[in-house]
């Protein structure tokens, strides 16, 4: 059995979305603070104050539809499931990912997940600048009825496009959507599967997860 972890770490120096802020992550109480109460036992209790698209998370329908599920009601087995890595690696800065780059293949059911090595940027100004799924592309994942679409940068969709056709026609049909892996060069030509399990609470839109991979 082999393990690959594939999430970014949580930190307050963090890449983030440049209109969000970043995490603050500090003591609630510590372990002087709660020696007293304790009668000399240390316990330390962290308050972490961050928005929910953070780090390597996971999106749900109700990110875009008002009347889509949210986090709380993501079944496990629509968050655990055999996945399939797309070489895009070849797309450079700010480049569409178009629909002949997705394989002739069954991605009913499946987690796909994009590779275009845009984590070696991660806490670089670069990484801003990454591809993303040209609606023409998301439009064929829509139709391929994937159960998840990941990708190893900021965003499925350009930045400077503010309709956001990749999250509007994939989360429109419960097609998850999982940004800021990492790592996913590792599982080229490799089969795999996928679990993106975010903690389950209501009324989130979107929330980080530990993203990895099971292969035997």
């Amino acid at each position: 059995m082999e393990l690959l972890d594939l999430s970014h770490t949580i930190e307050e120096n963090m890449t983030v979305l440049r209109s969000f802020p970043k995490p603050k992550i500090e003591p609630f109480f510590d372990g002087e603070q709660s020696m007293a109460f304790y009668r000399g036992v240390t316990f330390e209790v962290t308050r972490v104050d961050m928005v929910t698209n953070l780090g390597t998370y996971i999106d749900s329908p109700f990110h875009r539809w008002p009347e889509g599920r949210d986090i709380a009601q993501l079944r496990l087995e629509e968050v655990i499931l055999p996945g399939v890595i797309v070489d895009a690696s070849q797309r450079g800065d700010g480049k569409a990912i178009s629909p002949e780059m997705l394989p002739d293949m069954d991605f009913v059911g499946k987690a796909i997940l994009f590779y275009t090595g845009w984590d070696r940027y991660w806490r670089r100004e670069e990484y801003y600048r990454h591809p993303f799924l040209s609606k023409d592309a998301a439009e064929l994942l829509r139709q391929k009825k994937p159960g998840l679409v990941g990708i190893d940068a900021l965003n499925v969709d350009n930045a400077a496009d503010h309709r956001r056709p990749a999250h509007t026609l994939l989360l429109k049909d419960d097609i998850f959507i999982v940004e800021n892996l990492t790592g996913l060069g590792q599982l080229l030509e490799r089969e795999f599967t996928f679990f993106a399990i975010p903690v389950k609470v209501r009324g989130a839109a979107s929330f980080p997860v530990r993203a990895f991979t099971f292969m035997e």
